[in-house]
């Protein structure tokens, strides 16, 4: 026998010494796997955008004051009528970019990661987000393709200027959409 081998003997593990190693294996694994499911959650679920145009459709589809917006999922934004005309509103939570979904009973949007709620218009009401829902370029456009009302965001036109009711379905005139083209939400001391 070798000084090292006298040193430090080779010994067999008993039962109590492997079912330990393999609590402290499992325990690992799941601080791990919790790291990554608080990491994901508190992040949100990030959507990216390709910056693009999006016909929208015609401006008789369009939601009537009061009524709930309209999701358009293949651009994340949502189509409302504002007082002001049509707002193309971000679907992504301003505060840690979560989707946001519409919330029929309370008529609001709400955010499922963190609680931030908007009213139909965007406008911030409650939670952690620290402004208004963003706004996207809008042009209403007629068939032939000419623009008949859009935003100016330089301007502080955040909407189209043009309001739609049941008797004026404004045939003939379509939403696009270009979500290129963003304005920040106000913060919500000053919406």
């Amino acid at each position: 026998m070798n000084d090292i081998e006298t040193a430090y003997p080779l010994r067999g593990i008993d039962r109590r010494e492997l079912l330990a190693w393999m609590w402290l294996l499992a325990a690992t694994a799941a601080a791990v796997k919790a790291t990554q499911l608080t990491y994901g959650f508190i992040r949100g679920s990030h959507a990216t955008r390709q910056p693009t145009s999006f016909a929208a459709g015609s401006v008789a589809d369009l939601p009537m004051p009061g009524e709930a917006p309209r999701a358009l999922p293949e651009g994340r934004f949502w189509l409302a009528q504002t007082q002001e005309g049509v707002a193309a509103l971000d679907g992504v939570c301003t505060h840690l970019d979560c989707l946001l979904g519409w919330d029929d009973e309370a008529h609001e949007f709400a955010c499922p990661c963190h609680g931030s709620r908007f009213d139909a218009t965007g406008r911030h009401l409650t939670g952690p987000a620290p402004r208004d829902m963003d706004r996207f370029a809008v042009k209403i456009v007629n068939a032939e393709g000419v623009a008949v009302a859009s935003t100016d965001f330089a301007a502080g036109v955040l909407a189209a200027p043009i309001t739609i009711d049941k008797g004026d379905l404004a045939t003939g005139l379509y939403v696009v959409v270009d979500a290129s083209q963003e304005a920040m939400g106000a913060p919500p001391h000053e919406s």
